[in-house]
């Protein structure tokens, strides 16, 4: 049973074009019928653009895993799978945390440009 279904709304950064379709393909039998808002293109429509980790620094918000980015992720899974680094583990359970975290503090932001901006669309016609 996936603890997905609990969810009504899926919020990423790029998860439409790369974590969907790797989940999907890893696990056929989950089901996504949820709302699925990707910040990557809300943040586009809001004229920032590149990874994650940038637009994080240009709006100001900090990390506390400063210096890991998806590269260092990927091999700190390695690392943590082929050597039993349980400090690996740690970094990496640490790091999307901080992506959960900034992803809500992003998406009230982006929530809160947007609506402005469509509201003040609206009042210009």
């Amino acid at each position: 049973e996936s603890h997905i279904k609990k969810y009504s709304l899926i919020v990423s950064f790029n998860g439409l074009l790369f974590d969907m379709p790797f989940i999907k393909e890893h696990f056929p039998e989950l089901e996504f019928n949820q709302l699925h808002i990707d910040l990557r293109f809300c943040l586009a429509a809001l004229g920032y653009y590149g990874g994650l980790k940038c637009i994080e620094k240009e709006l100001g918000i900090k990390r506390e895993t400063e210096g890991i980015d998806g590269v260092e992720a990927i091999r700190l899974w390695f690392k943590y799978k082929y050597n039993n680094d349980s400090e690996s583990l740690h970094k990496l359970i640490e790091y999307n945390f901080e992506d959960i975290k900034n992803l809500k503090l992003i998406m009230d932001e982006v929530y809160e440009r947007l609506k402005n901006k469509t509201l003040t669309n609206i009042h210009k016609h």
